[in-house]
């Protein structure tokens, strides 16, 4: 009776443990994930500045200059 009753709570633990461990797995993916976007999301503001940088330099190089 004592056996079943530590074997039983030995399944407990490697359920628990492999829960854990699925949990730290979907952890990292969501971390990795949101590495992802923050670098997207980075790389689209670059893209936004180099834009806005260059209109405004085509702005200035066409404008009117008078004497």
């Amino acid at each position: 009776m004592y056996y079943k009753f530590v074997l039983y709570q030995c399944q407990s633990c490697v359920t628990i443990l492999y829960i854990i461990t699925v949990i730290t797995e979907i952890k990292i993916i969501a971390i990795l994930v949101n590495n992802a976007f923050k670098t997207v999301q980075q790389s689209a503001k670059d893209k936004e500045d180099i834009c806005r940088r260059a209109d405004a330099r085509q702005r200035y190089l066409t404008q009117d200059f008078t004497l």
